[in-house]
Protein backbone atom coordinates (compact mmCIF):
# COMPACT_ATOMS: atom_id res chain seq x y z
CA UNK A 1 0.00 0.00 0.00
CA UNK A 2 1.02 3.90 -0.26
CA UNK A 3 3.01 5.50 2.50
CA UNK A 4 0.66 7.61 4.30
CA UNK A 5 2.93 10.66 2.72
CA UNK A 6 3.57 9.68 -0.49
CA UNK A 7 2.07 8.08 -2.94
CA UNK A 8 3.15 5.92 -5.38
CA UNK A 9 1.33 4.84 -8.84
CA UNK A 10 1.89 1.70 -10.80
CA UNK A 11 2.70 2.55 -14.19
CA UNK A 12 3.60 -1.64 -15.66
CA UNK A 13 1.05 -1.80 -17.88
CA UNK A 14 1.03 1.69 -19.36
CA UNK A 15 5.03 1.67 -19.79
CA UNK A 16 4.05 -1.82 -21.57
CA UNK A 17 1.71 -0.29 -23.86
CA UNK A 18 4.06 2.81 -24.55
CA UNK A 19 6.43 0.08 -25.91
CA UNK A 20 8.76 1.08 -23.19
CA UNK A 21 8.84 -1.63 -20.51
CA UNK A 22 12.36 -0.75 -19.13
CA UNK A 23 13.99 2.53 -17.09
CA UNK A 24 13.82 4.75 -20.49
CA UNK A 25 9.89 4.72 -20.36
CA UNK A 26 8.54 8.73 -19.34
CA UNK A 27 6.05 7.35 -17.17
CA UNK A 28 8.45 5.71 -14.43
CA UNK A 29 10.31 7.91 -12.04
CA UNK A 30 11.42 4.96 -9.98
CA UNK A 31 12.61 1.74 -11.84
CA UNK A 32 12.08 -1.40 -10.06
CA UNK A 33 13.82 -3.87 -11.61
CA UNK A 34 16.66 -7.00 -10.68
CA UNK A 35 19.99 -6.54 -10.10
CA UNK A 36 21.49 -8.55 -12.65
CA UNK A 37 22.40 -6.51 -15.80
CA UNK A 38 20.81 -3.52 -14.19
CA UNK A 39 22.24 -0.63 -12.26
CA UNK A 40 23.88 0.99 -15.02
CA UNK A 41 22.98 4.24 -16.41
CA UNK A 42 21.23 4.38 -19.29
CA UNK A 43 22.59 5.41 -23.12
CA UNK A 44 21.03 8.75 -23.97
CA UNK A 45 20.73 9.46 -20.16
CA UNK A 46 23.21 12.31 -18.46
CA UNK A 47 23.91 10.51 -15.01
CA UNK A 48 26.60 12.77 -12.54
CA UNK A 49 29.59 10.42 -12.73
CA UNK A 50 30.09 11.71 -8.94
CA UNK A 51 26.94 10.82 -7.77
CA UNK A 52 26.90 7.30 -9.45
CA UNK A 53 30.35 6.49 -7.95
CA UNK A 54 29.28 7.29 -4.40
CA UNK A 55 26.13 5.22 -5.33
CA UNK A 56 28.00 2.09 -5.98
CA UNK A 57 29.85 2.74 -2.30
CA UNK A 58 26.50 3.37 -1.14
CA UNK A 59 24.85 -0.10 -2.13
CA UNK A 60 23.61 -2.62 0.36
CA UNK A 61 26.56 -5.06 0.84
CA UNK A 62 26.77 -8.45 2.95
CA UNK A 63 29.67 -10.82 2.41
CA UNK A 64 30.74 -9.12 -0.61
CA UNK A 65 27.65 -9.50 -2.42
CA UNK A 66 25.35 -7.18 -3.08
CA UNK A 67 21.60 -7.09 -2.15
CA UNK A 68 20.05 -4.32 -3.74
CA UNK A 69 21.29 -1.10 -5.44
CA UNK A 70 20.22 2.43 -6.50
CA UNK A 71 21.56 4.18 -9.46
CA UNK A 72 20.05 7.63 -9.26
CA UNK A 73 19.58 10.19 -12.69
CA UNK A 74 20.87 13.43 -12.19
CA UNK A 75 21.25 16.32 -13.42
CA UNK A 76 22.19 20.06 -12.65
CA UNK A 77 19.62 23.05 -12.55
CA UNK A 78 19.17 26.21 -11.30
CA UNK A 79 15.06 26.17 -11.38
CA UNK A 80 14.47 23.46 -9.09
CA UNK A 81 11.59 24.35 -6.39
CA UNK A 82 11.39 22.58 -3.29
CA UNK A 83 7.93 21.19 -2.24
CA UNK A 84 6.86 24.36 -0.14
CA UNK A 85 8.14 26.47 -3.47
CA UNK A 86 10.34 27.65 -2.06
CA UNK A 87 13.87 27.75 -4.46
CA UNK A 88 17.53 27.33 -3.42
CA UNK A 89 19.22 30.25 -3.51
CA UNK A 90 22.20 32.50 -2.62
CA UNK A 91 23.05 36.08 -2.12
CA UNK A 92 24.69 38.03 -4.12
CA UNK A 93 25.42 41.85 -4.45
CA UNK A 94 22.67 42.27 -1.62
CA UNK A 95 20.48 40.29 -3.87
CA UNK A 96 19.23 36.78 -3.84
CA UNK A 97 20.63 34.35 -7.04
CA UNK A 98 19.47 31.06 -7.72
CA UNK A 99 21.61 28.33 -6.54
CA UNK A 100 22.46 25.52 -9.08
CA UNK A 101 21.38 22.29 -7.07
CA UNK A 102 21.95 18.48 -8.60
CA UNK A 103 18.25 16.87 -8.72
CA UNK A 104 17.24 13.60 -8.88
CA UNK A 105 14.78 12.91 -11.62
CA UNK A 106 14.39 9.84 -11.54
CA UNK A 107 15.83 6.30 -10.49
CA UNK A 108 16.23 2.33 -11.04
CA UNK A 109 16.26 0.36 -7.92
CA UNK A 110 17.65 -3.22 -8.33
CA UNK A 111 17.06 -6.04 -6.11
CA UNK A 112 19.60 -9.44 -6.47
CA UNK A 113 16.48 -12.05 -7.36
CA UNK A 114 19.20 -14.96 -6.38
CA UNK A 115 18.80 -13.75 -2.51
CA UNK A 116 15.75 -14.61 -0.72
CA UNK A 117 13.71 -11.71 0.39
CA UNK A 118 10.91 -11.41 2.83
CA UNK A 119 8.07 -9.08 2.13
CA UNK A 120 6.56 -8.88 5.84
CA UNK A 121 8.86 -6.69 7.73
CA UNK A 122 6.23 -5.94 10.96
CA UNK A 123 5.81 -9.78 11.26
CA UNK A 124 9.39 -10.33 10.59
CA UNK A 125 10.81 -7.84 13.03
CA UNK A 126 9.47 -9.53 15.76
CA UNK A 127 11.95 -12.74 14.94
CA UNK A 128 14.97 -9.77 15.10
CA UNK A 129 14.11 -8.31 18.36
CA UNK A 130 15.06 -12.12 19.65
CA UNK A 131 18.15 -11.62 18.61
CA UNK A 132 18.51 -9.04 20.88
CA UNK A 133 18.27 -11.68 23.79
CA UNK A 134 21.80 -13.22 23.27
CA UNK A 135 24.23 -14.24 20.40
CA UNK A 136 22.13 -14.62 17.27
CA UNK A 137 23.62 -17.39 17.13
CA UNK A 138 22.77 -18.91 20.42
CA UNK A 139 19.28 -17.45 19.75
CA UNK A 140 18.87 -19.37 17.06
CA UNK A 141 20.01 -22.70 18.48
CA UNK A 142 17.53 -22.28 21.07
CA UNK A 143 14.94 -21.26 18.43
CA UNK A 144 15.59 -24.35 16.69
CA UNK A 145 15.43 -26.40 20.29
CA UNK A 146 12.06 -25.17 21.00
CA UNK A 147 10.74 -25.80 16.89
CA UNK A 148 12.08 -29.70 16.42
CA UNK A 149 11.76 -30.59 20.39
CA UNK A 150 8.11 -30.67 20.63
CA UNK A 151 7.97 -32.46 16.89
CA UNK A 152 10.51 -34.97 17.79
CA UNK A 153 8.07 -36.09 20.66
CA UNK A 154 4.88 -35.82 18.66
CA UNK A 155 6.75 -38.49 15.86
CA UNK A 156 8.27 -40.69 18.75
CA UNK A 157 4.70 -40.97 20.46
CA UNK A 158 2.99 -41.56 16.74
CA UNK A 159 5.98 -44.28 16.17
CA UNK A 160 5.24 -45.80 19.72
CA UNK A 161 1.39 -46.09 19.31
CA UNK A 162 2.14 -47.80 15.68
CA UNK A 163 4.53 -49.96 18.00
CA UNK A 164 1.96 -51.01 20.42
CA UNK A 165 -0.28 -52.04 17.51
CA UNK A 166 1.78 -54.17 15.54
CA UNK A 167 2.82 -56.17 19.30
CA UNK A 168 -0.92 -56.60 20.04
CA UNK A 169 -1.14 -57.71 16.07
CA UNK A 170 1.51 -60.29 16.41
CA UNK A 171 -1.12 -62.46 19.01
CA UNK A 172 -3.29 -63.52 16.32
CA UNK A 173 -3.07 -65.85 13.82
CA UNK A 174 -1.06 -64.35 10.44
CA UNK A 175 -4.19 -64.26 8.18
CA UNK A 176 -6.11 -62.15 10.58
CA UNK A 177 -3.40 -59.49 11.28
CA UNK A 178 -3.98 -57.34 9.05
CA UNK A 179 -7.55 -56.87 10.09
CA UNK A 180 -7.19 -56.88 13.43
CA UNK A 181 -4.51 -53.58 12.65
CA UNK A 182 -7.11 -51.83 10.70
CA UNK A 183 -9.51 -52.56 13.95
CA UNK A 184 -6.90 -51.24 16.42
CA UNK A 185 -6.43 -48.13 14.49
CA UNK A 186 -10.56 -47.26 14.31
CA UNK A 187 -10.02 -47.09 17.96
CA UNK A 188 -7.83 -44.27 18.26
CA UNK A 189 -9.26 -40.98 19.30
CA UNK A 190 -9.60 -38.67 16.29
CA UNK A 191 -8.78 -35.72 18.45
CA UNK A 192 -5.70 -36.55 19.33
CA UNK A 193 -4.35 -38.19 16.14
CA UNK A 194 -5.52 -35.20 14.65
CA UNK A 195 -3.21 -33.18 17.12
CA UNK A 196 -0.58 -35.62 16.68
CA UNK A 197 -0.76 -35.38 13.01
CA UNK A 198 -0.44 -31.34 13.16
CA UNK A 199 2.56 -31.87 15.72
CA UNK A 200 4.48 -34.02 12.98
CA UNK A 201 3.29 -31.55 10.28
CA UNK A 202 3.09 -28.19 11.79
CA UNK A 203 6.86 -27.20 12.98
CA UNK A 204 8.53 -28.69 9.43
CA UNK A 205 6.64 -25.87 7.59
CA UNK A 206 7.04 -23.51 10.10
CA UNK A 207 10.48 -23.54 10.65
CA UNK A 208 10.95 -23.49 6.53
CA UNK A 209 8.50 -21.08 5.26
CA UNK A 210 8.14 -18.63 8.53
CA UNK A 211 11.05 -18.86 10.82
CA UNK A 212 14.47 -19.09 8.49
CA UNK A 213 12.96 -16.97 6.02
CA UNK A 214 12.61 -14.37 8.42
CA UNK A 215 15.68 -15.05 10.19
CA UNK A 216 18.11 -15.44 7.17
CA UNK A 217 16.53 -13.28 4.43
CA UNK A 218 16.73 -10.09 3.62
CA UNK A 219 14.17 -7.10 4.31
CA UNK A 220 12.61 -6.01 1.22
CA UNK A 221 10.87 -3.21 2.98
CA UNK A 222 13.46 -2.14 4.46
CA UNK A 223 16.08 -2.60 1.36
CA UNK A 224 13.73 -0.60 -0.61
CA UNK A 225 13.81 2.06 1.88
CA UNK A 226 17.47 2.31 2.39
CA UNK A 227 17.70 2.20 -1.91
CA UNK A 228 15.55 4.67 -2.12
CA UNK A 229 17.33 7.11 0.79
CA UNK A 230 20.17 6.91 -1.15
CA UNK A 231 18.01 7.70 -4.17
CA UNK A 232 17.05 11.31 -2.65
CA UNK A 233 20.80 11.55 -1.85
CA UNK A 234 21.06 10.37 2.10
CA UNK A 235 24.48 8.18 2.68
CA UNK A 236 24.49 5.95 5.42
CA UNK A 237 23.83 7.39 9.11
CA UNK A 238 27.40 5.63 10.30
CA UNK A 239 29.52 7.78 8.06
CA UNK A 240 27.92 10.80 9.16
CA UNK A 241 30.75 13.45 10.68
CA UNK A 242 30.13 14.12 14.75
CA UNK A 243 27.44 16.53 15.44
CA UNK A 244 29.81 18.86 17.00
CA UNK A 245 32.73 18.83 13.95
CA UNK A 246 30.68 17.97 10.92
CA UNK A 247 28.89 20.55 8.56
CA UNK A 248 25.30 20.38 7.32
CA UNK A 249 25.01 18.39 3.93
CA UNK A 250 28.57 16.24 4.71
CA UNK A 251 26.11 13.01 5.33
CA UNK A 252 25.42 13.61 1.58
CA UNK A 253 26.25 11.68 -1.39
CA UNK A 254 26.26 15.06 -3.27
CA UNK A 255 26.97 17.69 -1.38
CA UNK A 256 24.96 20.04 -3.91
CA UNK A 257 21.70 17.90 -3.42
CA UNK A 258 18.85 20.28 -1.92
Amino acid sequence: SNHALISFVEVTDACRDMGHLNSTCPLAEVWVTTLTGAGGAIAGEQSLSELAEAQEAASVVQASLTAAKARPRARYTDTFRYSNGEEPFFFRNGGRAPRTVVETYGATVSFNQDLCWYLDSTFCSHFHELKKLADPSTTLLIGRILIWLPWSIFVAAILWQFVLVWRRARRVPRAERVLHIFEDLATWSMLLTTLRLVGVLAPPIFYGTIFLPCWECYDFEGAAAHEIGHVLGLSHPDRAPPVTSGLPGQNLLHQQLP
